[in-house]
């Protein structure tokens, strides 16, 4: 399981063993909340500061160094939060402050920007 800790803006995990989840630890990530996972485990999606990111697992199976997506998922005029993949992990989901409200408007794009 993956959580945020708002307070500090971090990202952290525990694992479950024996139908129990494990005490919480840092995921190694140095910043980020709204974390999303992917099935395998192979990249984490999160946004920090109104822009999202993602970050891959490197060889030793530790978090490489987070990568802000570019401008079809950020704005430099509007905040973009939580993002989250489509069951068949071929969409990515993200919230945009783009409404007239402030409130926030759901967008998506092909996931195929992560390969």
């Amino acid at each position: 399981m993956y959580y945020s800790n708002l307070g500090v803006s971090r990202i952290y995990r525990s694992e479950i063993s024996d139908k129990q989840y494990k005490e919480a630890e840092y995921s190694g990530i140095p910043f980020g909340v709204h974390p999303f996972i992917s099935k395998e485990e192979s990249f984490i999606l999160f946004n920090y500061k109104g822009d999202i990111y993602i970050a891959f697992k490197n060889k030793e199976k530790e978090w490489a160094e987070p990568i802000k997506f570019g401008g079809l998922i950020n704005t430099s005029e509007y905040g973009e939060t939580c993002p989250s993949l489509s069951p068949d992990e071929k969409y990515i989901f993200f919230s945009r402050y783009n409404d007239t409200n402030k409130k926030s408007d759901i967008y998506w794009v092909s996931a195929d920007l992560i390969e």
